[in-house]
């Protein structure tokens, strides 16, 4: 199709001298192209000439909003128009376009081949819209080509005609449905709708009106629908109910996963903020700990065996060490504990524990374990990936009391945008599925949206902490994992754990570090900076090594231990001091003291490492000291970091 003559409508002549120069370019035929000033001598000229499309810049003086484009159309009714505007005026662009306008062009987004493009479509289709109009073919044309369900209801709702769309949407011919009626096919909660919004539009000249509905397809499955429903009774060439509905099925769909998704979303953060509150408790907890344990160990050693005391300081020491594993605990769900990554096989993690599930869950529950022949590695600490599945196992054993099956398995999956566990905080890559199912009673929603928060538990008093499915979380979380569960009551459980797969060599089995210490540590003579923002700790630390002997430099936080440091002009052997304080941390203090000659040792000790601390197993095994401890075996590792030649 060729541009014969192109009237423009452009108050600046340079503007229309380089839109007639880009139509130019591109147009293999040479139309005539004509420019207007205004829109006053835009009328004038189409009351002498004929032109295939107009061009209006809708910043032309005399022609405002969308009055210049109902002067053009009125004018030249057979003349295609599309308006020019800034980006800032596209609003009204769209605007002239629903008011008659073909399309619509933006300043500064313009180049030779759109221009010529939507010109053509401009007049291509207003004369598409003439030829149709004048034949009376427009109306069916429009239906049968139509990708929604269109068609016209009789007053009660029967089907008179239905457009072919209807086979794609949902199976049907035509046919199949034309002399039925609208409710047959609708899901019958849907069917009080339908009715209503029929008799409502049936019953007002012109009156329309949109509703959801939910039809049936060919293959019984349910289609979401927005239906729209038009009234043309008075209207003799139609004489009935027109019927526009768009499939939402996949729309819908999509937006129940986003909702999970949120949903999701939204659980991870409030399990996060209770995990930096656990964090945090725990931490002042193992200070208090610490110095509890440190003293009944104290009083401990200076009664004798027959002391009847003695009974009351064990009962001490054993709710001590109760309190210390419930702060391990929650240090794990908070992901603060002290962890030993190495690459390693998940398939062995299960094997190593087997026979020991076998006896943790009884007889008569069926262990059954299904490892992947080709499972990728992992970086995770073996001990704690033991510790997941023992907890898991202990939670599937309690929701069987009358038994059943407790099946392991482990797969390579890929979380891509078709995963299942596509979520949008779920970095997708490579991963190690390691899955934990059994057939027991199974959670209902509120219970499984909270299975993971400490202390929550659906047992009874006595029976359970409540952190077994916490732990869990912050040790597959701390690892860089990710877990789901799937359960419904009378359904059973499935929780399925995803590790990130890496491409390396499975480590080397690490020899368990065995320190056999004299009886009595060898008395010191060494000096030490101690360093610790707890009171109660800083004296228990400086008394235990003060007893064995060495020289204390003690220092109330890190600002203090630099200043006492610098003072100091012997040699500083050790430093010993908490990880986490204000102001000046201990790694901040260790850099300083580091550049001493010569360099002291260092040893950390702390109540939880935070998220940044170095995760080198060497160095954390050597020279870090979990709280609460007790004072024997601080005066040991003290010992054996100073003996280290």
């Amino acid at each position: 199709m060729s541009l014969e003559r192109i009237l423009l409508v452009l108050p600046d002549a340079r503007e229309a001298r380089d839109f007639a120069a880009m139509l130019a370019e591109v147009s293999a035929r040479k139309g005539e192209i004509v420019r207007a000033g205004s829109l006053a001598e835009a009328e004038a000229m189409l009351l002498q000439q004929r032109f295939d499309v107009a061009v209006l810049d809708l910043d032309t003086p005399d022609a405002p909003g969308l009055l210049g484009v109902a002067v053009l159309a009125e004018s030249a009714p057979d003349m295609a128009i599309v308006p020019l505007a800034r980006p800032a005026r596209e609003v009204d662009a769209l605007k002239a376009a629903k008011a008659g306008a073909s399309d619509y062009l933006l300043k500064g987004q313009l180049f030779g081949t759109l221009v010529d493009r939507t010109l053509r479509y401009a007049v291509e289709s207003r004369r598409a819209t003439r030829t149709l109009q004048s034949s009376g073919r427009y109306f069916r044309a429009l239906i049968e080509n139509a990708s929604g369900l269109v068609g016209v209801l009789e007053r009660d709702g029967t089907w008179r005609y239905l457009a072919p769309s209807v086979h794609a949407l949902l199976g049907y011919h035509p046919e199949d449905l034309v002399g039925h009626r609208l409710q047959d096919f609708i899901y019958p909660e849907d069917e009080e709708t339908a009715a209503g919004e029929l008799e409502r539009v049936a019953s007002a000249p012109h009156a329309r009106t949109t509703a959801g509905m939910r039809f049936r397809h060919h293959d019984g499955s349910w289609h979401s629908f927005d239906v729209t429903l038009e009234n043309h009774l008075d209207d003799p060439v139609v004489a009935g109910i027109v019927a526009n509905a768009a499939d939402t099925s996949e729309r819908k769909a999509a937006e129940e996963a986003l909702g999970h998704s949120e949903e999701q979303l939204r659980q991870f953060q409030r399990i996060e903020a209770i995990g930096r509150l656990a964090g945090g408790v725990a931490h002042d907890f193992n200070n208090l700990l610490t110095a509890m344990s440190g003293h009944i160990y104290l009083l401990s050693a200076s009664m004798a065996e027959e002391d009847p005391r003695r009974l009351h300081v064990d009962e001490i020491k054993r709710g001590a060490a109760r309190a210390a594993a419930l702060t391990r605990q929650l240090l794990a769900f908070s992901r603060k504990q002290v962890l030993r990554p190495r690459v390693i096989n998940i398939n062995a993690v299960v094997g190593d524990i087997g026979e020991m599930l076998r006896r943790l869950i009884g007889e008569d529950v069926e262990l059954v374990a299904t490892p992947a022949p080709d499972l990728g590695s992992v970086k995770a600490d073996h001990a704690q990936l033991e510790q997941v599945l023992m907890n898991l196992a202990l939670n599937a054993r309690d929701a069987m009391p009358d038994g059943g099956r407790l099946t392991i398995e482990t797969a390579n999956a890929f979380i891509g945008p078709d995963h299942p566990r596509r979520y949008p905080y779920v970095p997708p890559g490579p991963y190690v599925m390691l899955a934990v199912s059994d057939t027991g009673h199974g959670m209902d929603e509120a219970v499984r949206t909270r299975a993971f928060e400490p202390f929550f538990t659906t047992k009874e008093v006595g029976k359970g902490t409540g952190l077994g499915l916490s732990t869990v979380y912050g040790i597959v979380k701390q690892s860089q994992g990710f877990i789901w569960i799937d359960t419904a009551v009378g359904a059973g459980t499935r929780v399925e754990i995803y590790l990130p797969r890496v491409d390396a060599a499975e480590d080397a089995d690490l020899p368990e570090r065995v320190v056999t210490p004299p009886p009595v540590p060898a008395d010191g003579r060494e000096t030490i900076l101690l360093v610790e923002d707890e009171d109660a700790v800083r004296a228990l630390a400086d008394r235990v090594l003060r007893r064995s002997g060495y020289n204390v430099l003690v220092a109330r936080n890190g600002v203090e231990a630099l200043e006492i440091a610098d003072k100091f002009t012997g040699t500083l052997h050790l430093l010993v001091s908490d990880l986490v304080m204000p102001q000046l941390g201990g790694r901040e203090v260790a850099r300083a003291l580091l550049l001493r000659v010569p360099p002291p040792r260092i040893l950390f000790m702390s109540g939880y490492v935070p998220d940044e601390f170095p995760s080198d197993e060497h160095f954390l095994a050597d020279a870090y000291l979990q709280k609460p401890f007790t004072p024997d075996v601080l005066a040991r590792i003290v010992r054996e970091l100073l003996d280290v030649s």
